[in-house]
C-alpha cells in the first residue's frame, strides 16, 4: 500500500511537475503576448495622439477660415453698401444731367430763335443802309 502511494505520490509530482512546466510556459506565453499588446498600445496611444493633434491643427484651421469668412463678408456688405450707394449718386446725376442738357438745348433753341432774329434784323439794316447810301448818292 506504501509503495502504491509512492507510486501515487510520483505520478502526482510528475503531474505537478508537468502542470507547472505548463503554467510557466503559459505564463511566457502571456508575457510576450502582453509586451505585444504593450507595444501595440503603445503604438494605438501614439497613433491617437498623432490624430488628436491633426483634429485639434484643423480646429484651429477651421476656425480661423470661420474669421476669414465673417471677415469676408463684412466686406461684401461694405462693397454691397458703396454699390448701392454710388448707384444712388450715378442716377442723381443722371438727373441732373439730363436737366442741364434739356436746359442746354432750350437755351439752344432760344439762342438760335434769337440769332435768326437778330440776322433779319441785319439784314433789314443792311439793306436800310443801301438804302441811305443809294440815297445819299442821289442827293
Amino acid at each position: 500500500m506504501a509503495m502504491e502511494y509512492k507510486e501515487e505520490l510520483l505520478k502526482l509530482q510528475e503531474e505537478l511537475s508537468r502542470l507547472k512546466r505548463s503554467y510557466e510556459k503559459l505564463q511566457k506565453k502571456q508575457l510576450r503576448e502582453f509586451r505585444g499588446n504593450t507595444k501595440s498600445f503603445r503604438e494605438d496611444r501614439s497613433e491617437i495622439e498623432r490624430l488628436t493633434g491633426k483634429i485639434e491643427e484643423f480646429r484651429q484651421k477651421s476656425l480661423d477660415w470661420e474669421k476669414q469668412r465673417l471677415i469676408y463678408q463684412q466686406q461684401v456688405s461694405s462693397l454691397e453698401a458703396q454699390r448701392k450707394a454710388l448707384a444712388e449718386q450715378s442716377e442723381i446725376i443722371q438727373a441732373q444731367l439730363a436737366n442741364r442738357k434739356q436746359k442746354l438745348e432750350s437755351v439752344e433753341l432760344s439762342s438760335q430763335s434769337e440769332i435768326q432774329h437778330l440776322n433779319s434784323k441785319l439784314e433789314r439794316a443792311k439793306d436800310t443802309i443801301c438804302a441811305n447810301e443809294l440815297e445819299i448818292e442821289r442827293l
